[in-house]
């Protein structure tokens, strides 16, 4: 196996697994002598698990990561690929989503949209972040199906500081090299049933973005119903608060439209119309 020890060095440990993943997956073997798999990416999964680590999709999701990291420089660099095996082990918490992601990513559609780098890292945090940042990525892909210009869209715009903070996790600018927004996003993966403070905390991000639109999507949990929550007093209160005609009695803490994803995929827009909550399926 010179070939093999060429590409991974002294790293006898990486050698020996590398053999032994062979033993599990002729698939693997195959693409190594074919020339189509890219041994340092296997490599960076080295310390997770095989069956992990001898996925096509999740080596081909490494190489990715890689190939990323290169559009870099210093500390961020370094960063990325420090965290690659965090990010493929978070991908692989969800099968569903976590499937999704990878299409996602491997498919290089969302390459050089601004800051998408950055938000790709985020997956790193948790699986929970994993799904919020693959909300995000879906987004922008339904928006260049659309026919969406890739430079208009830009990704995790943050200011901080009081009064003027914000974080867009997804935004479409007015020109190209606009700083302003036609539409601003915040998407939330929901770990319990629908609640105040998940309303209030995914709102908050968006309070002073230069955005003419302000749009919040929640991925609720299994459990979560249209009836119930059209039903909750608590919840009700917390629309009008934010929806209800939008810039009256100078309130400046307004969202104009929730977007609800339930459990089975189906998503419904919330907004205020004519003095009523407008529950619309999209």
């Amino acid at each position: 196996m010179a070939k093999l020890e060429d590409a991974l060095g002294t790293n006898g440990a990486a050698v020996e697994k590398f053999l032994a993943d062979f033993e599990d997956s002729p698939a693997l073997l195959a693409r190594f002598n074919n020339g189509s798999l890219d041994v340092h990416a296997w490599e960076a999964l080295v310390s997770l698990s095989k069956d992990i680590r001898i996925a096509p999709m999740n080596i081909e999701a490494a190489a990715k990561l890689i190939s990323l990291a290169e559009t870099l420089k210093g500390g961020a660099k370094q960063k990325l690929l420090s965290t690659l095996g965090r990010i493929i082990q978070n991908v692989n918490g969800d099968a569903v989503i976590g499937a999704d992601f990878l299409r996602l990513l491997n498919s290089g559609k969302l390459d050089n949209i601004e800051n998408y780098v950055s938000l790709v890292g985020f997956s790193a945090v948790d699986v929970h972040a994993m799904k919020s940042v693959q909300q995000a990525m879906k987004k922008a892909e339904d928006f260049l199906i659309s026919g969406k210009d890739k430079g208009l869209l830009r990704f995790e715009d943050k200011v901080e500081g009081k009064g003027i903070g914000y974080d867009v996790d997804l935004g479409v600018k007015k020109t190209l090299t606009s700083t302003d927004y036609i539409e601003v996003y915040q998407f939330k993966t929901n770990d319990a049933l629908l609640n105040k403070r998940q309303m209030q905390e995914a709102a908050s991000q968006l309070y002073n973005a230069p955005g003419d639109k302000r749009i919040v999507e929640l991925r609720l949990v299994n459990g979560d119903n249209l009836n119930a929550i059209q039903s909750n007093e608590i919840l009700i209160n917390e629309f009008n608060y934010y929806l209800f005609k939008k810039g009256l009695m100078n309130n400046s803490v307004i969202i104009d439209e929730f977007i609800l994803e339930f459990s089975n995929g189906s998503k419904v827009q919330v907004t205020y119309t004519n003095g009523n909550l407008l529950y619309t399926d999209i």
